[in-house]
């Protein structure tokens, strides 16, 4: 994997110059969810004038941010490193930030993967009780309240 990075950091973050790129495919991102390649993506390129396969190297740069980024990653730290329960508790925490509004399983999976993944940095950075305390006093008064 860090052969894969050093790789492509040499190779390609590089070429990564203009900062409004980012922000025009976050905008496309966001007002067009779940594009497709060639009739969303190379469109979308060549809408605004780039190559389809620079817009590529920014998408790929943008997800590599978040995925190889935290301190889970930096600590190598992985979800079998932590209390399996302190993960359960995190995900719909954390879930919350992400597009689960599909019935996709795929879709859900990686929203999944994603949380799991803020949960990780979480946890490395911090007491697990303490960071997710709120949050089961809270699970606890609900549960309370139904009874």
């Amino acid at each position: 994997m860090k052969k894969y990075i050093r790789k492509f950091q040499e190779s390609s973050i590089n070429n990564l110059t203009d900062t409004s790129i980012v922000d025009k495919i976050y905008q496309y991102f966001y007002e067009h969810p779940f594009p497709q390649d060639h009739e969303g993506i190379h469109i979308f390129a060549d809408s605004i004038g780039i190559e389809p396969n620079i817009i590529e190297e920014y998408i790929y740069a943008m997800l590599s941010v978040f995925i190889c980024g935290g301190k889970a990653y930096d600590s190598q730290k992985t979800e079998k490193d932590f209390d399996a329960e302190f993960i359960k508790l995190g995900v719909p925490v954390e879930y919350e930030h992400l597009n689960n509004g599909t019935e996709n399983k795929v879709i859900n999976y990686i929203a999944e993967k994603f949380s799991k993944r803020i949960v990780i940095d979480h946890l490395v950075e911090s007491d697990p009780l303490n960071y997710y305390e709120p949050y089961l006093k809270d699970m606890e008064n609900k549960i309370k309240e139904d009874k």
